[in-house]
């Protein structure tokens, strides 16, 4: 099989499965130079408030991770 790592919010973390079982995961890949990074959120308006925050000036994708925790 294939595996990914996500860097998720703690409200994700603590809205998924047991471990063997299926989740439903909205991801967003950021890009940069020499950075490709995989977020992972439960539901679609966690992932577009992340995509939101990270469109601020000064809020990168870990910051913006940590403010939705």
């Amino acid at each position: 099989g294939i595996g990914f790592k996500f860097k998720i919010t703690l409200s994700t973390y603590e809205a998924l499965p047991s471990i063997g079982n299926l989740a439903k995961v909205y991801c967003y890949l950021y890009v940069r130079e020499d950075i490709l990074d995989l977020f992972g959120f439960f539901d679609i308006v966690e992932r577009n408030m992340f995509i939101a925050l990270t469109n601020i000036t000064g809020i990168g994708p870990n910051l913006a991770l940590r403010i939705l925790s």
